[in-house]
């Protein structure tokens, strides 16, 4: 048994023009370009519990090595406070909560997102 399409569906089916693949790029661009804060999942958490107190101050434009103290003032999905560590000396990046701690090697990061 052999399954196929008509010539005339084969001909119908014609490659996407040069002004159709642009727009595509556009939308794709704009829909990366929105801020962390109106993200679905980011706005939830913001939204139900708001910005959190002790979150530290950035400067832009202004590089700063990694700290030697635990950076806090961040919220996970669930609303509770987390705190990075970055270890130097055995290479990891400490996730840590009132619950457990995840340590993620640092070879392990790809790539890191900076927004205002």
């Amino acid at each position: 048994m052999v399954i196929g399409s008509t010539l005339n569906d084969v001909l119908a089916v014609s490659a996407p023009t040069k002004t159709q693949l642009q727009d595509d790029e556009k939308s794709t661009a704009k829909a990366a370009k929105e801020p962390l804060s109106e993200q679905k999942q980011h706005k939830k958490v913001l939204d139900k519990y708001g910005k959190p107190e002790d979150v530290p101050v950035g400067v832009k434009g202004h590089s700063e090595s990694l700290p030697q103290v635990p950076l806090s003032g961040m919220y996970n999905k669930s609303g509770g406070k987390v705190r990075l560590t970055f270890k130097l000396d055995s290479d990891q990046l400490w996730l840590g909560t009132k619950e457990r701690t995840v340590k993620i090697p640092m070879p392990s990061i790809k790539g890191v997102v900076s927004e205002a």
